[in-house]
């Protein structure tokens, strides 16, 4: 489940797309045309936009857009993805909200989880990450 799909961010999308421009965007995205959108596809767009992100804050964005959580986004994901790109802010609380399944605080099993799902080996300091804790170990970690 996506950052968007978090009972924890209600947001509307901030950009209204048709269904005509939200295909031509895929094809855009999708520059090897396998019908999916991969980490370097998308990074590869944001750049021609002068959006510049590490390869670990885009595998953030398609973490918050990937519904059915196979690590790339499909024709149905490309919406999420948009609004997920146009409200980082809403980005960043979602993503920490779907770390954090308890609610509690980000825990060592947390991390792990989400470090296994995206490849990363974010190091857990000692006791339970607050949202600006967290954010603060992931704007480091994804600029490195």
């Amino acid at each position: 489940m996506g950052c968007g799909q978090s009972s924890a961010i209600q947001t509307k999308p901030t950009i209204e797309l048709s269904k005509e421009e939200l295909d031509r965007l895929f094809k855009t995205f999708d520059e090897n045309g396998d019908q999916q959108v991969n980490v370097q596809e998308v990074q590869s767009l944001l750049q021609q936009q002068n959006i510049k992100l590490s390869v670990k804050m885009v595998q953030i964005l398609i973490f918050c857009a990937d519904k059915n959580s196979d690590g790339v986004i499909k024709r149905n994901e490309i919406k999420l993805l948009v609004h997920t790109v146009s409200d980082l802010p809403a980005m960043q609380d979602a993503f920490y909200n779907l770390v954090d399944r308890d609610g509690k605080g980000i825990d060592a099993r947390e991390l792990a989880n989400m470090n296994e799902k995206l490849n990363w080996n974010v190091q857990m300091p000692p006791g339970k990450l607050n949202k600006e804790q967290f954010a603060n170990i992931i704007v480091q970690y994804a600029n490195q």
